[in-house]
């Protein structure tokens, strides 16, 4: 199930941010519009994955999130809502471009049904796509239209920041898996919250900036975000089976620790439709491995 059917308050902007994905893709496509041989290629290798859209949660955190502040996606300035739509369709390219280097790291035969883009076309390709995606999506970032300097300058940095440690992330969790270090608990969950977490704070944080949130409300949002992004990403290893530290840790427990601090941040903030969602993208995760909270 996808998020544009459990998330029924922003179901019709989830579509425009596919839309604006697509649009995306083409101008990538475009620039080598010259060399129509050329084109085709770069064509079949952008929109390989793209094509086949994953669950579109970062999107709907940032949608939703924006809502908790105040934004009325049917009273807002087309400006605004245009903004939202790009930066929700921004984090998606990062979200694509780090599952594309992801399997290229652990070398994932399947992603979405089909074959993993570097099985596809090579792994230097895929490298590159991965690349052209995260330009792609700072373009977008670097091109929102915000009334204010200040707060296009934050989520900018944001961006760059979490990109930064989502492969720093990456780094470490691969010096984990070559043996080179051992973890605790408490440095696994530190790889967690770079590689994951990070970013879906990032899509709350995000959200709540551009649509004019003050700082308790963003700092709440993207506390929120993280617990989520923890405990998502704590239940996606107990179903893959392969948590970096010891089996005697229960990890599913960890994970509904996270997932009742996000509640109760979501608990704590004021009480509307984008706060019901949030909770039902709280136990969407938990029913997606079969987990009941507690």
């Amino acid at each position: 199930m996808r998020s544009k059917e459990i998330f029924t308050s922003i179901s019709q902007h989830l579509r425009f941010v596919e839309t604006e994905i697509s649009a995306q893709a083409e101008l990538i496509v475009n620039s080598w519009a010259q060399n129509g041989k050329q084109a085709e290629h770069i064509d079949r290798v952008v929109h390989h994955l793209l094509d086949k859209p994953g669950k579109m949660l970062r999107p709907a955190l940032v949608l939703l999130s924006a809502g908790m502040v105040g934004w009325n996606p049917k009273g807002e300035s087309e400006s605004l809502n245009t903004s939202l739509i790009k930066l929700a369709a921004a984090v998606e390219l990062i979200h694509s471009a780090s599952l594309i280097h992801d399997d290229i790291i652990d070398d994932e035969r399947i992603r979405r049904g089909q074959a993993a883009l570097h099985r596809k076309h090579g792994n230097q390709t895929a490298v590159l796509v991965g690349d052209i995606l995260y330009a792609q999506s700072f373009s977008l970032i670097a091109g929102l239209k915000l009334p204010s300097w200040d707060r296009h300058l934050a989520i900018y940095q944001l961006y760059c920041d979490t990109t930064r440690n989502m492969c720093l992330g990456e780094i470490i969790e691969q010096r984990v898996i070559d043996g080179k270090v051992s973890v605790d608990f408490s440095d696994y969950l530190d790889i967690l919250k770079n590689k994951t977490a990070v970013l879906m704070s990032a899509c709350c944080h995000s959200g709540a900036i551009l649509a004019g949130a003050d700082d308790p409300a963003t700092k709440k949002l993207s506390e929120f975000g993280m617990s989520f992004g923890l405990a998502f990403q704590l239940l996606d290893d107990h179903k893959d089976k392969d948590a970096l530290i010891s089996k005697d840790v229960d990890i599913v427990e960890k994970a509904l620790q996270q997932m009742g601090r996000a509640r109760s941040i979501l608990a704590a903030l004021t009480d509307s439709i984008y706060r019901k969602e949030l909770i039902r993208a709280c136990d969407f995760v938990l029913e997606s491995v079969g987990v009941a909270q507690t």
